[in-house]
């Protein structure tokens, strides 16, 4: 962390905060890290993943604690996946990692969604959460508002990390709120016990109430997963 708040203190001197932190600050920390890299003829990926992983996880660590330190915009819109470097090693094997061009790709054609899954979609994008993470959000505890400021609030089920808050933009709390508005409108208290803000559609199409409405669940993760399937295979 100390090569990363020298190389942030050389681009903002003034400041005695990370708020001004962006992605394009990543992007030329890594130039920097592979220009030392070069310099001393390092070949190996491994140092400069160490230093974007552990930056990563102190800037959840602020952001999770609320610290007055942490950036303005949340830690999954300053480190991206593409920040981490190819390294050969089983560790790094297994994760998924979404390139950002197909990020780029999913902003442009968000529109030919079905209308049901461009809500969470946005939510996915500003938040970086998982599917089921979001779809998990309650209506009456998923937004706080400090100001003009909006924070995102939910759990983070496979870390056992609850009421996680981050920040979001207007735009992003503007769809939150629709969304909110639109359940209210459309679900009665009995039909959405549970208060989630993406309930289980109420029918099957020609198959009468759903099951996971009957049961008072959130919409199904795989329901999304298809969706975005079928969005690829549309604009392909």
């Amino acid at each position: 962390l100390s090569n990363f708040l020298i190389f942030f203190l050389q681009q903002y001197p003034h400041t005695q905060t990370l708020q001004a932190l962006c992605k394009q600050d990543i992007d030329t920390f890594l130039l920097a890290l592979k220009a030392e890299a070069e310099a001393h003829g390092w070949k190996d990926n491994q140092r400069i993943h160490h230093h974007v992983s552990d930056l990563e996880d102190w800037l959840c660590h602020l952001e999770r604690t609320q610290s007055p330190l942490r950036p303005t915009d949340p830690t999954s819109h300053i480190i991206w996946p593409s920040h981490y470097p190819r390294i050969h090693s089983q560790s790094r094997a297994h994760v998924k990692d979404i390139p950002q061009t197909v990020l780029a790709q999913l902003d442009a054609h968000m529109q030919y969604l079905p209308a049901t899954y461009i809500p969470i979609v946005v939510v996915l994008r500003a938040s970086g959460w998982r599917i089921s993470d979001v779809l998990f959000l309650k209506l009456d505890t998923c937004l706080e508002q400090e100001g003009e400021n909006y924070w995102l609030v939910g759990d983070i089920q496979k870390t056992q990390v609850l009421t996680h808050k981050i920040p979001i933009t207007k735009e992003v709390a503007a769809v939150i709120l629709t969304q909110i508005e639109w359940v209210k409108q459309q679900y009665t208290p009995e039909e959405n016990p549970k208060g989630w803000l993406f309930p289980a559609l109420k029918c099957r199409a020609g198959h009468g109430h759903s099951q996971r409405f009957l049961h008072g669940d959130p919409l199904n993760a795989k329901n999304v997963s298809r969706a975005l399937d079928a969005l690829v295979t549309r604009t392909s």
